[in-house]
């Protein structure tokens, strides 16, 4: 079964282009809220980024896709920088 789940960015986007790891973490620290409550939480729900450099998006979203209440939250990238 394929659905799709809304969730977006609390704020604008913030450049992170020279920030170090930890800034970046820091800037997407609670950056996403999820719009749909599962109805069926044991569904897997898939994450999928471009490209990872730090993760940061993708761990803040995957937390809060499972503070949404979604259990089964995994992640596909594309592309990771060095």
């Amino acid at each position: 079964e394929f659905r799709r789940v809304l969730f977006r960015s609390r704020r604008g986007n913030k450049r992170q282009v020279g920030s170090s790891r930890m800034a970046r973490l820091e800037q997407l620290k609670d950056a996403f809220v999820v719009y749909d409550r599962p109805a069926r939480p044991d569904l897997p729900i898939l994450v999928v980024d471009d490209v990872v450099t730090t993760g940061g998006s993708v761990m803040s979203a995957c937390r809060a896709l499972q503070a949404a209440g979604y259990q089964n939250v995994s992640v596909l990238v594309f592309a990771q920088t060095a």
